[in-house]
């Protein structure tokens, strides 16, 4: 099991919610969130060894769609919106 210096990250608690508006992706200081569209599908992807908890990602979402959570809690990070 690999050993990480900061213990929190960022989740998507209520993906439903998303929009798809990116500005959580655009606001990652550590560039951690990437975002990726087919078709009419767009992916957002979470870089965990990139993540440092730090929330900004949280206070710019208008959409309540993410909240820092305990590494040991994130098992999957998925967020997909039909667009």
């Amino acid at each position: 099991m690999q050993e990480y210096k900061v213990q929190f990250i960022v989740y998507p608690e209520n993906s439903e919610n998303c929009v798809g508006c990116r500005m959580c992706v655009d606001s990652c200081p550590n560039y951690a969130l990437s975002a990726k569209l087919n078709g009419n599908i767009l992916k957002i992807y979470l870089n965990i060894e990139d993540c440092y908890g730090c929330g900004v990602c949280v206070d710019v979402c208008p959409f309540d769609v993410l909240r820092i959570v305990r590494r040991d809690e994130v098992r999957e990070f998925k967020i997909e919106k039909d667009i």
